[in-house]
């Protein structure tokens, strides 16, 4: 019996392994996350070869990380070939190939907002399992998971570490928040699994940082004043419980530090905060070290932009600029697209992976909703479509 991958089957499977990228591990491949949805983006762009291209030709954007991708393979060539720097290139592909193939899709078949519950649910599930009963519960499933047996720390879901699942919360709140059906309660929904299931400094942080761009976009409006005030009471709500509560939770000892000294306080005595900043001073250090030149993927770097700019040298602001620019169209107003800009290009130089195609994911998306290939002459329609 002959199994045949359509353009259908192909979407799911990019859906699948774009909204959960750290799920069953890769052989020899060793990283966090799996390089399954870059691999589905390339079947894809074979099968539709001809508008792969136009849309490159026609579109500048598209054009400019073809360009850094290129510029990442001769990098690779010139050096040191092994597993990390074939790795290190294998990111700066994706950034080309997946919001590519995103594009493509969404073109194609809509915005599948059921798809994305559906993950989204079967994330919360998980972790929900982890949090209540075993924080192991799945663990198989996903690549180096790195966990805590006991209480006060958070859980992975379907993530290497709390922080990377805290982070994924993030990502999914841009998608939630273009949801044409109850796309606040999904949004809060996450917020709470991001706060109360991941416990991460990290992931809280920039939870926080998209309702602020949320509430910029729609504060004009009454929903947007009524959103303004439940957010405020919500976390109002949350500090009372985890004082009251979470005395023995990492989330509480880091409202403490917080509450005592500051983001400078968080930093000296929290070791994982620490690392995190050390990790963007020693990016920016090196870079201007190569003064602006590509080198190399010899040296692992723990920061997202910043690695980038190490491994690429000026030429990775191309990439830079694709990615906050892409994630930023999530909003409405000019003002919003403009402080999520410049906020989520800050946010990315912390210890995220920058080939993760939950980010990626929202990228194609919005370039496609945004302006779809002029041949065809119609804007993307948000309208739901099957795609089993």
């Amino acid at each position: 019996m002959k199994v045949r991958l359509s353009p259908r089957h192909l979407a799911v499977l990019l859906y699948l392994f774009s909204m959960l990228p750290f799920i069953l591990p890769f052989p020899g491949v060793g990283s966090d996350l799996q390089p399954y949805a870059t691999l589905v983006a390339v079947c894809i762009l074979l099968f539709s070869i001809r508008k792969s291209i136009e849309v490159v030709n026609r579109n500048l954007l598209y054009g400019a990380v073809f360009l850094t991708a290129l510029i990442s393979f001769a990098v690779l060539c010139l050096g040191q070939i092994s597993i990390g720097a074939i790795r290190g290139f294998f990111n700066h592909a994706s950034i080309f190939l997946v919001p590519l193939a995103f594009f493509l899709v969404t073109h194609r078949f809509g915005y599948q907002e059921k798809v994305i519950k559906i993950f989204i649910w079967v994330t919360f599930a998980i972790a929900a399992v982890q949090f209540v009963a075993d924080r192991s519960f799945l663990s198989f499933l996903v690549s180096n998971p790195r966990f805590s047996s006991a209480g006060g720390r958070g859980v992975i879901g379907l993530s290497s570490e709390p922080s990377f699942f805290g982070v994924s919360c993030f990502y999914f709140l841009f998608l939630a928040y273009k949801f044409e059906k109850r796309p606040v309660f999904y949004m809060i929904f996450i917020s709470v699994m991001a706060v109360l299931f991941a416990q991460s400094s990290l992931g809280v942080i920039f939870v926080l940082g998209f309702w602020l761009f949320y509430i910029v976009d729609t504060i004009r409006t009454r929903k947007g004043v009524l959103v303004l005030l439940l957010v405020l009471g919500g976390f109002a709500l949350a500090l009372t419980l985890i004082e009251k509560y979470g005395a023995e939770t990492r989330l509480y000892r880091i409202f403490q530090l917080f509450k005592d000294g500051g983001v400078e306080g968080v930093v000296d005595s929290d070791v994982s905060a620490g690392v995190r900043m050390n990790s963007i001073v020693n990016a920016l250090k090196e870079f201007l070290a190569n003064l602006f030149l590509p080198a190399g993927y010899q040296t692992r770097i723990g920061s997202g932009y910043g690695g980038l700019l190490c491994e690429l040298g000026l030429f990775a602001f191309l990439e830079i600029f694709v990615i906050s620019y892409g994630v930023s169209l999530t909003f409405k107003t000019k003002f919003a697209k403009l402080l999520c800009f410049v906020l989520f290009t800050f946010f990315m130089f912390q210890n995220v992976q920058i080939g993760n195609p939950q980010i990626l994911m929202i990228v194609g998306i919005n370039l496609a909703q945004k302006r779809a290939p002029q041949k065809e002459g119609t804007p993307v329609k948000r309208e739901e479509v099957c795609l089993a």
